[in-house]
């Protein structure tokens, strides 16, 4: 239901039941549909499968994005293999039916561990079905796993995406994370995720 401005009420007007469900019940319905959900999930390893695995999801209410508003994630993994030669992890960030990101990372076969640091943000351009869409993720490269300190390689990346999702029903919001070849030396570990939504 959407928000009814909340009316003046006069001295010794009788409260009726068809007031107090329109400016009081379902006003407080109202402000509670729109308090952003937020999934945080954490201690996930993916370990020697090529199966694409959720790491996190949240429901988006329908409609409940509107024209203007937005979806924020962040997760944190690290990743690391040694099977001999270089293994693709994809890792996709999804909105209902449609894979808005879908980044592939070239993990090369060594003893260390790679960090990164993904954001992503689904945002509506004023129409309840279209979304403009921008991730960026930073990646720290260690030398070795038992190191505490940055070494080797590190950067930012950015990309951009557009997709026509119709909000007129709930929709999952979700995180998830694939190994393209099953290796029992190779993992995913999942530091967590933060879904937040809507953001309007």
């Amino acid at each position: 239901m959407p928000w009814s401005t909340p009316r003046t009420w006069t001295t010794g007007e009788l409260a009726t039941a068809a007031n107090m469900n329109t400016y009081v019940s379902d006003n407080l319905s109202y402000l509670y549909s729109i308090v952003p959900a937020m999934e945080f999930g954490v201690a996930d390893i993916l370990n020697n499968s090529n199966v694409e695995t959720t790491f996190a999801t949240t429901t988006i209410g329908a409609g409940s994005l509107g024209t203007t508003g937005a979806l924020d994630g962040v997760t944190r993994v690290m990743v690391t293999q040694s099977s001999g030669g270089a293994i693709n992890y994809t890792f996709r960030v999804k909105f209902g039916a449609t894979t808005i990101f879908a980044p592939v990372l070239a993990i090369n076969s060594n003893a260390g561990l790679s960090v990164y640091a993904i954001h992503y943000r689904i945002a509506n351009m004023e129409s309840a079905s279209a979304q403009r869409c921008h991730m960026w993720f930073t990646f720290y490269n260690y030398a070795s796993a038992s190191q505490t300190t940055q070494n080797a390689a590190t950067g930012t990346y950015h990309m951009y995406n557009t997709c026509a999702e119709n909000t007129a029903g709930a929709l999952a919001f979700a995180f998830t994370g694939q190994m393209a070849s099953a290796t029992a030396t190779g993992y995913i570990y999942h530091l967590g995720t933060e879904l937040i939504g809507p953001l309007t």
